[in-house]
Formats: C-alpha cells, structure tokens, sequence
C-alpha cells in the first residue's frame, strides 16, 4: 500500500509576520511578499499584514496588487494611517514617473552605522513635486549632483530629489575633495518632504582624526519633523553661513548614545512603523 505523502503543517501566524518583517530589513521583498500572502491567510482580519504586504509590493513596483492590499487594510480599519498614507501614495503613483518599477536598493544603510560621528540625517531643501516624491521609498539610495553652488541628491534614473543644506553641502565639498566618500539614502518622507541619511562609507588617508559630522550636524531620524511646510532656500530656519570645522574625535560615551538614537529613530515616515518598530 503506498503511503500518500502528508501535507506539511500550517505555520503559525506569529511566524510567518517575523520573518516577513526580517525579510523587509533586509530588503528582500519577494519573500516579504510570498510570507505576508501566507501570514495573511494565516490571519486574514490582521490589519498589520496587509499593510506590510503593500509596503513589500510597492517596493517592487507592483502597484496594483498594492492597491489591493491597501484596501483590504482600509476594510477591516477605515482610520487606520498607515493604509491611508499607502493609498495616497498608490494615488500619485500614475504618471510617467511610476511607470517602471521602485528600484529600492534597500540596503537599509543604517545597519552599516558603526560610528555616529559618520552619520546623520538632513531634511532636504526644494524637494521634488508630489508624483516624484511619490516613487521614492525609504532606504533607496540617492546620489549627489554638485555644481559648486549647490549639491542636489538624484535617483538613480535621474530624477532630482531635492537639494543639501547649505551648510552640510560646503561641508561634504572639502571632505569628498579630501578622498572620503559618502552614501545618501532616504531614511523619512512624507508626501511633501524627504529626509536623508548621510553615511561615512571611506575614511581617505590622513582623515582618520577628522569627524564627517561634529555634534552641531549629528541628527537623527526622530529629530526631524515633517509638520512644518517642505524647507526652501529662502526658509529663515535654514542657515546659510558654514559651520566652524569641529574636527575632534567624539567621545565614547556620546557616539554610543547617538548612534542609538539614530538606530531607533522611525525610518520610513510614509510607511509607518508599528508594534515597536517591527510593523514595516
């Protein structure tokens, strides 16, 4: 008599919502989208799944199927934020601009932090219009563009996305000049603002006792807030005058302290983040 072969038992919904946020820190969003299918299944009334599998499926520009989970999240909680900002956003995604699928990146360059004094994070100046911002997801990559006058951050397709501060950008110039080189990726965003993160990548030979960001440049990703309008060159908030260069090496104590603060920080501000920051 041959045995038929037993099918292998449901995993529990606990699980499967787990690994679906491991696999979305790690920017691996066809498995974050095949686990939240499943979780979903699991756990169909779970307002959380839906939302994440509407994060995993933007992220791969599958904006239909996004749209759907979007709205199965709005069914079961109308007033839920979360699913309105993913609606709102799916709205602006139509255009040109959307047409091809968000190229992420996603390296989720805050896992690369080993020092605050080498990071921080900005709100950019003149951000792009709504259905640009619209495409940007956080953890993407952006790349510098600098005449001399001012340092805009791109996408990798070309798209401008706003402009450095003033002050950061004069100061990035002499380093960048010096050898060391950066990585700016998005860390927040709201539908009419953005912020970045900029990361220390190479200390060049001769820099090792210069900071990239001393104490009056370190921010974190809780620090900047999105209430007010989007920052423009002329914002009396914004200042225009450089920094005195402060090139010691910070303390121990307070780069660990900084360094937590940026690690907790809420990145991804269109996204939301929920249950302790593990709802992605």
């Amino acid at each position: 008599m041959v045995q038929q072969p037993q099918p292998s038992p449901s995993r529990p919904f606990s699980e499967l919502k787990s690994e679906a946020v491991t696999a979305a820190l790690s920017g691996n969003w066809e498995e974050a989208v095949d686990l939240n299918y499943r979780a979903s299944e699991q756990a169909p009334e779970d307002v959380g799944t839906y939302n994440r599998l509407a994060t995993a499926l933007i992220e791969l520009g599958r904006f239909s199927e996004a749209r759907t989970a979007a709205n199965n999240a709005i069914t079961r909680d109308p007033d839920n934020k979360i699913a309105r900002k993913h609606v709102d956003r799916l709205s602006q995604l139509d255009g040109p601009v959307a047409s091809a699928p968000v190229t992420s990146g996603s390296r989720m360059a805050l896992r690369f932090i080993t020092d605050s004094a080498k990071a921080t994070v900005t709100e950019l100046l003149n951000p792009a219009p709504v259905r640009i911002l619209a495409t940007v997801s956080p953890g993407q990559q952006l790349f510098p563009k600098d005449n001399g006058v001012r340092m805009d951050l791109h996408t990798r397709a070309g798209e401008r996305i706003g402009s450095m501060e003033v002050h950061i950008a004069q100061r990035l110039r002499k380093l960048m000049a010096s050898g060391n080189e950066y990585d700016f990726s998005v860390a927040k965003l709201s539908e009419v603002a953005l912020a970045v993160l900029i990361s220390e990548t190479k200390c060049a030979p001769g820099m090792s006792a210069v900071v990239s960001f001393p104490p009056s440049l370190q921010k974190s990703v809780a620090d900047i807030d999105f209430d007010e309008e989007p920052l423009e060159d002329d914002d009396d908030s914004v200042e225009m005058v450089e920094h005195d260069d402060d090139d010691t090496i910070t303390p121990e104590a307070e780069r660990s302290e900084r360094l937590k603060s940026i690690m907790t920080g809420r990145l991804g501000g269109a996204y939301g983040i929920e249950d302790e920051g593990l709802d992605i």
